[in-house]
C-alpha cells in the first residue's frame, strides 16, 4: 500500500498538534515568574495551578516541541516528498506555500512584541524574559533565522525559535527530496547523527536547537516510510501497536504520579542513560504516532471534532508569549496582582482567552493572508 491510498487528512494528527501546542504553553507558564524580575529567581513549580494534575506538562512540556518536529517530518514526507522528487513542485511554489503559511503571523507577532516590550521596559527598566532586544536580533527574527546559530540567545517572541528551525528543516528537506536523497536510510542516518551529537552534549560547538529539529524531523520521515511499509499489514499488527502505546504511556505516567522508574533505569549506567535519552524521541512518540495512524486507517475518522485545535496550533504557539507580556504590563500598571498566575481561575481564563484569540486569528488573519499571498 502506498500513501496515495491513505486518508486525505489524519484528523487525529491535527488534534495532537494542537494539544502539543497547549502543552508547550503550559511549560512556559514559568514566564509569569519573571514579571518585574531582571534575573532568574528561585521559584517552586508545585505552586502552579493544578500542579498535581498537570505535573508532567509543567516539568517536561517542552518535549512537545520534539513531537512538533517529529509530526512535521512525517507530514512533509507524506505530502511533499514524492511531489518534489518527481518535479511536480518546484522550489518557488514550495517556498511561497511555506511563506504564506508562516510569515504573516510571525511578522505580526514580532511587531506586536516590539511594541509591548517597549512598554514593559518603560515600566521596569528591562525586558520581559527575552533580553536580546536589539536591531541585530530583530533582523535575525525578520529573516526567520533567529535560531540558526547566529544569535546570542532567545529574543523577541522567544518561542518562535522552533519555527525558525522549521524553516531551516524545510530547506534541507527540499534539497534532499529534489535530489531524490530523502530515503529511509539517509533520513535515519541524519536523525541518528544529530541525536548522537545531542547526547554528546556538543552545545559548545554545535547548535543544539538545529540538532533537535533535525533529529526529530527526519525521524518523522522515517516513521512515514515505516507507516507505508506496515500499512498493508495494519490489520494484523495494529493491536500490538495499541498495546505498546498503552504500556509506554502507562509507564511514563506512573513515573510522574507513582514511583519514579528513571531511578532504577539510571542504575544501568551508560545503557540506562542512552535509553532515557532516546525513550521519548525514539520510542514513546513514534509508537504513539504509528498507533494513531493505524487507528484512523481502521476507523476512517478519528478525533475529527478536535482537529480544529491543529488549525489554531500556530496561533497558539505565537500568541501565548505576547499575551503573557500583556499580563505583565497590566501588573506593571497595578491592574493585576503579580501572583495572579498562581490562581486556578486566572489559569482557566488565560487559556480561554488564548484559545479564543487563536481561533479568531486563524479565521480572520491566517487564512485570509494565505489566500492573498
Amino acid at each position: 500500500m502506498s500513501s496515495s491510498t491513505w486518508p486525505k487528512r489524519f484528523y487525529s494528527l491535527d488534534a495532537m498538534r494542537g494539544i502539543a501546542a497547549i502543552i508547550i504553553v503550559l511549560s512556559h507558564w514559568v514566564h509569569f515568574v519573571f514579571i518585574g524580575e531582571k534575573k532568574v529567581i528561585p521559584f517552586d513549580k508545585t505552586t502552579f495551578p493544578l500542579y498535581d494534575i498537570l505535573k508532567p506538562f509543567y516539568l517536561t512540556g517542552t518535549l512537545g516541541v520534539n513531537f512538533f518536529f517529529l509530526l512535521s517530518g512525517f507530514v512533509f514526507f507524506w505530502l511533499y516528498q514524492k511531489q518534489i522528487s518527481e518535479r511536480n513542485i518546484d522550489f518557488k511554489t514550495f517556498s511561497i506555500k511555506r511563506i504564506a503559511r508562516l510569515y504573516p503571523l510571525h511578522l505580526a507577532t514580532l511587531l506586536l512584541v516590539v511594541v509591548l516590550q517597549l512598554i514593559y521596559s518603560q515600566q521596569y527598566g528591562f525586558y520581559f524574559v527575552y533580553s536580546h532586544f536589539d536591531g541585530y536580533h530583530f533582523v535575525l527574527n525578520l529573516l526567520f533565522i533567529q535560531k540558526w546559530g547566529l544569535d546570542n540567545g532567545f529574543s523577541f517572541n522567544g518561542p518562535a525559535w522552533a519555527i525558525s528551525v522549521l524553516v531551516f528543516l524545510y530547506l534541507l528537506f527540499f534539497i534532499l527530496a529534489y535530489w531524490r536523497k530523502a530515503t529511509f536510510l539517509i533520513c535515519l542516518l541524519i536523525s541518528m547523527i544529530a541525536a548522537i551529537l545531542l547526547v554528546a552534549d556538543s552545545s559548545e560547538y554545535l547548535n543544539r536547537y538545529l540538532l533537535r529539529g533535525i533529529s526529530g524531523f527526519f525521524f518523522g520521515g522515517c516513521i512515514f516510510y515505516v507507516a507505508v511499509y506496515l500499512s498493508p499489514h495494519a490489520e494484523k499488527i495494529r493491536l500490538g501497536f495499541y498495546a505498546a502505546t498503552l504500556i509506554l504511556w502507562g509507564a511514563t505516567l506512573f513515573s510522574f504520579y507513582g514511583a519514579d522508574l528513571t531511578v532504577y533505569i539510571k542504575q544501568l549506567g551508560f545503557i540506562g542513560k542512552l535509553f532515557l535519552e532516546g525513550y521519548v524521541h525514539y520510542l514513546l512518540f513514534p509508537i504513539s504516532l504509528l498507533s494513531l495512524i493505524f487507528l484512523e486507517m481502521q476507523r476512517g475518522i478519528l478525533l475529527k471534532k478536535m482537529a480544529w485545535l491543529g488549525d489554531i496550533s500556530y496561533s497558539l504557539f505565537l500568541l501565548h508569549f505576547p499575551l503573557q507580556l500583556m499580563v505583565a504590563i497590566l501588573v506593571g500598571y497595578g491592574i493585576l496582582d503579580k501572583t495572579l498566575f498562581l490562581n486556578v481561575g486566572f489559569f482557566i481564563g488565560f487559556f480561554a482567552v488564548l484559545i479564543a484569540l487563536s481561533y479568531l486569528t486563524y479565521v480572520k488573519f491566517e487564512r485570509p493572508m494565505q489566500s492573498y499571498l
